[in-house]
């Protein structure tokens, strides 16, 4: 089992997993690092505001968080056993946001699968 903490889970993601779109990725991992993607990206917000650079700082984040942002969701959606094909239900006005937060709230798939070994 991966004991990783919230912190290491997102430098996992930035870092080791970047571009890896194979594998599981765990429902901690997943929302560790949207945790600490929706706080880069305030804070990248906030400094926008104070030094008037007119979103340079929250577009440069956005853009360095594009990759791993699909890479951990793909791998999420390996955990509970569906297709990296379904984030593209992305492109669904509303129904496919919803359904994407459904899949990524799901608890992990405790056996394997042809997507990786179980994490549990």
């Amino acid at each position: 089992m991966n004991e990783l903490s919230i912190w290491g889970h997102f430098v996992s993601a930035m870092k080791d997993k970047f571009a890896t779109f194979s594998g599981r990725a765990s429902r901690k991992e997943y929302w560790s690092f949207v945790l600490f993607s929706i706080i880069f990206a305030i804070v990248a917000a906030l400094l926008d505001v104070a030094f008037e650079t007119n979103e340079i700082i929250s577009n440069l984040v956005s853009v360095i968080f594009i990759v791993p942002s699909i890479s951990v969701t793909v791998r999420r959606l390996h955990d509970v056993n569906k297709s990296g094909w379904w984030y593209f239900i992305y492109l669904v006005p509303l129904f496919g946001a919803l359904y994407i937060l459904y899949l990524t709230l799901k608890k992990t798939q405790p056996e394997d699968n042809e997507y990786g070994p179980s994490l549990v």
